[in-house]
């Protein structure tokens, strides 16, 4: 069969390229196009996306020229719903059978989209267990076999290699993706180890942030102040979770990827004015990462907007790294996490559904 996989930021090109192996090992005769991230024009938020319209039209344009030409008989859009629900309405259309990838959140927003799906999307494959009774009651037949996410985070967790600096304890910094999740962020880190510099407590301690794939570090030089000692590492985030005494990270997936390594965390995130405003009138979930919608409560502190203050960050990281108490509580929530997604071969049981159609 002819595959056409469509990923719009970096973690869908990292379950994209997991599928496509197994695609390939399970189908001899597969015949496979992915258009993945460094193609594609990702933004987030009111303000990011209306300054990319011409681009992001252009790539709709692209998109739908190669689904004509290549004619595949199955298009997988991964995630990214503002794009990809275009996009498989269109192969909908044309007679071609649409199987999504990590099932759009539309739990937290824009669940009007419901529609679309049962529409245009002949399966949906799910990542949390949550998920399938979630979509169950629209008429949707999600599918959960598991979340590619905990494999692949302890695997890439071993692989990677991380050098600490010499006698040096490490604090993870993961600021995001997307460049204006970097742009607020990386200067709220910088002011974050300003007052850790004040403070004899954390003298024998590093703060590391950790590049996005597809992400270089002159991306975050921009925001780093010159007196900051903050240092970027590529390639190696995992192993940097795993080696860290704490994390301050982004909400999204990075979020999920700590507490399934074990590091304890807290989360911030923000956007401009603007977007704030209007994310505060849409988003209808309780929390804004993914371990605490998973457990269905605050485990993970999160400290958004005004309140991701470097003083806030700063008391939350010191109880998340000196107080006992607290590191055991969320050492069992962790525990948790991974024993709800946590089942091997999940990759391999969706790629060989897809295939068995």
């Amino acid at each position: 069969m002819r595959y056409y996989l469509l990923a719009g930021e970096p973690s869908g090109d990292q379950y994209g390229h997991e599928l496509v192996r197994e695609l390939d090992r399970l189908d001899p005769e597969a015949e496979i196009r992915f258009r993945h991230s460094s193609e594609m024009v990702p933004a987030m938020g009111i303000a990011e996306v209306a300054s990319r319209l011409g681009a992001i039209a252009r790539t709709a344009r692209e998109v739908k020229k190669e689904l004509r030409d290549f004619a595949p008989d199955v298009f997988i859009p991964i995630d990214y719903p503002g794009f990809n629900l275009r996009m498989a309405h269109y192969a909908h259309r044309r007679g071609i059978k649409v199987y999504y990838y990590i099932a759009p959140k539309l739990w937290a927003r824009n669940e009007k989209r419901i529609r679309r799906i049962q529409r245009d999307v002949d399966r949906l494959y799910t990542i949390f267990p949550f998920e399938t009774e979630y979509f169950g009651r629209f008429g949707v037949q999600a599918r959960y076999f598991g979340s590619p996410l905990a494999e692949r985070v302890i695997r890439q967790a071993e692989a990677e290699v991380f050098r600490k600096a010499p006698n040096k304890r490490t604090i993870a910094l993961l600021p995001g993706s997307r460049t204006h999740e970097i742009a607020w962020l990386t200067p709220r880190f910088c002011a974050l180890e300003k007052l850790m510099r004040a403070d004899r407590r954390w003298d024998n301690y590093e703060l590391v942030i950790a590049a996005a794939p597809g992400r270089l570090q002159y991306d975050y030089q921009p925001y780093l102040t010159a007196e900051s000692r903050i240092r970027v590492v590529n390639g190696c985030t995992h192993a940097l979770l795993k080696e860290a005494d704490a994390a301050v990270v982004c909400s999204g997936t990075a979020s999920l990827e700590a507490a399934l390594i074990g590091t304890p965390q807290l989360v911030c995130y923000g956007f401009n004015a603007l977007t704030w405003w209007i994310a505060k009138r849409v988003v209808k979930i309780p929390y804004v990462s993914l371990p605490n919608l998973i457990l269905k409560r605050l485990s993970i502190k999160e400290l958004l907007q005004k309140e991701a203050a470097p003083e806030k960050l700063l008391a939350e990281l010191e109880r998340i790294t000196f107080d006992a108490e607290a590191r055991a509580a969320l050492a069992a929530d962790y525990a948790t996490l991974q024993r709800e997604l946590t089942q091997p071969g999940s990759v391999q049981r969706i790629a060989q559904d897809i295939v068995s159609e």
